[in-house]
């Protein structure tokens, strides 16, 4: 089968960590070229995959290259630009979540690739974790009774880079420009903190349970604390997060059924040998634990793969759905 030409715009962090690696390994993808504004990283990135076309114009490399899809990896306030130009060039686009800022940039990206018949994917890569899969697969079976509450704790820290060789942007002010991570941040970075790390765990929710109505927020200045979720069977989901200082990063979803718990254990995306598991226990008594090693990332790329080529339904988010996370977000801020 012909592999699939891709072209990768943006080199930061997530890029080098886990995108490129992903791609690079994937045999069923050609990468054909590089696009960044910065020279000083495009160089010993393109040297390090073998990749000799490289551009600091996304104009040129669209012009230039021949591409079935672009992975579309920048800064959050650039991603819907640089979206908007790659769907108008009628390229299937991957990008990083979120897919825009704000739901109506979502939605003219949803207009134009229903306008232009092509694929946008989101990367909510933990729909490919083969331990989501495995408990979506257990709820549809309902032995477990009636589900009373639903927990999901979402505590997200600073990893470090998962590849040793990572190239890190020279410009201080740059990142001090885009981090997330100061104090003081006005309204509109903490809403774009939970934006950027809770619009996975409301998609995940939403990828388990369908759709979900806002029940109460309870949320800080800082955007740390609860939100309650109902169900459309009318099943209560709180989601907690909180913003941790190290490294760690702790995810945890538990279903308390009349007949036991199920408990699903993320992996660490940026840690190696990480592992998700899912956990079923009946009162005290854990009935099984089973452990899922296989890394979400590299999963996603094979489904992003089959979807290309195959047009099959596929477990990744589509834009309209990465739209609708947006505005959930939306609502939860307006009610703080």
């Amino acid at each position: 089968m012909k592999k699939i030409d891709l072209g990768i715009v943006g080199l930061g962090i997530l890029s080098q960590t886990v995108h490129l690696p992903s791609f690079y390994k994937n045999k069923n993808f050609k990468l054909r070229a590089l696009c960044d504004h910065n020279k000083n990283l495009l160089n010993p990135i393109s040297y390090k995959y073998n990749i000799k076309n490289t551009y600091t114009d996304i104009n040129q490399m669209i012009k230039n290259e021949k591409l079935d899809a672009i992975a579309c990896i920048v800064q959050r306030p650039n991603t819907f630009k640089i979206a908007k130009k790659i769907l108008a060039s009628n390229i299937n686009l991957f990008v990083e979540k979120p897919v825009a800022l704000n739901s109506f940039e979502a939605k003219t990206l949803v207009k134009l690739q229903k306008r232009k018949n092509l694929k946008l994917v989101i990367s909510y890569m933990k729909r490919s974790d083969n331990a989501v899969i495995y408990l979506k697969k257990l709820l549809q079976k309902k032995n477990y009774g009636d589900l009373l509450f639903t927990s999901y704790q979402s505590f997200i820290g600073r990893p470090k880079p998962r590849e040793k060789e990572f190239f890190q942007h020279q410009s201080k002010l740059r990142r001090k420009k885009y981090s997330l991570n100061k104090t003081n941040l006005s309204r509109k970075k903490i809403f774009e903190k939970y934006l950027n790390s809770q619009c996975h765990s409301i998609n995940l929710l939403r990828f388990l349970f369908g759709k979900i109505n806002i029940k109460n927020v309870n949320l800080s200045k800082q955007g740390e604390g609860s939100v309650v979720f109902e169900s459309k069977k009318k099943d209560l989901i709180e989601l907690t997060n909180k913003y941790l200082l190290d490294e760690k990063i702790f995810e945890c979803l538990s279903l308390n059924f009349s007949k036991g718990v199920i408990q699903l254990f993320l992996q660490n995306p940026f840690k190696k040998n990480s592992y998700s598991k899912v956990i079923i226990k009946k009162g005290k008594e854990i009935l099984s634990v089973k452990y899922f090693k296989n890394w979400c990332f590299k999963n996603q790329s094979q489904n992003l793969f089959n979807y290309l080529k195959n047009n099959k339904k596929s477990v990744l988010s589509t834009a309209n759905e990465g739209m609708e996370d947006i505005k959930i977000v939306e609502k939860i801020f307006k009610k703080l």
